[in-house]
C-alpha cells in the first residue's frame, strides 16, 4: 500500500495537467478581453500578471543560444482554469475509488462459488443438467 499522502501519477502528469488548465484558461481570457465590454467585470477577470525569465544565454565556442524572455500571463480566469483541470482530474480519482469500493462490497456480499465436484472414470453417481438448465436456442445461419 501507498504510503499516506502519495499520488499514484507521476509529475509528468501533474505538470500537462497544470499546462492544459494555464492554456484552457488563457483562452478564456482571451475570448473575455474581446467579447466583455470596458468596465471593471472586464478589469477584473483579464487583469494578470506577467513573470517572465529573462534571456538565458549558453555561449560555446562554436554555437551559440540564447533562450528568452519567456513570460506567462496568469490572470483570474487562466487561474480557473487550472482549478477545472485540478477538479476534473480529482473527479476522476473519486470515481475510480467509488467503483474499487463497490466491487470490494460486491465481493463481500455475494456468496462465494465453488466449482462442482469431477466425477471419476469408476463413480457410478450420474449427474442430470437437462432438468436444471434451460434449452438453448439453436444459433441462426447465415447462409
Amino acid at each position: 500500500m501507498a504510503p499516506r499522502g502519495s499520488s499514484k501519477h507521476r509529475p509528468v502528469f501533474h505538470a500537462v495537467t497544470l499546462g492544459v488548465g494555464f492554456i484552457v484558461g488563457g483562452a478564456m481570457t482571451q475570448v473575455a478581453r474581446v467579447f466583455l465590454p470596458p468596465g471593471a467585470v472586464k478589469e477584473f477577470f483579464t487583469t494578470g500578471v506577467q513573470p517572465a525569465i529573462g534571456p538565458a544565454s549558453l555561449d560555446l565556442v562554436i554555437l551559440k543560444f540564447t533562450l528568452g524572455p519567456v513570460a506567462l500571463d496568469v490572470s483570474l480566469l487562466s487561474l480557473l482554469g487550472v482549478l477545472m483541470e485540478i477538479s476534473a482530474s480529482f473527479g476522476k480519482g473519486i470515481r475510480e475509488f467509488k467503483k474499487n469500493v463497490n466491487d470490494v462490497e460486491r465481493s463481500i456480499t455475494e456468496p462465494e462459488t465453488r466449482p462442482e465436484p469431477r466425477l471419476g472414470a469408476g463413480d457410478q453417481t450420474t449427474v442430470r443438467r437437462d432438468a436444471e438448465e434451460p434449452a438453448r436456442p439453436e444459433p441462426k445461419r447465415l447462409i
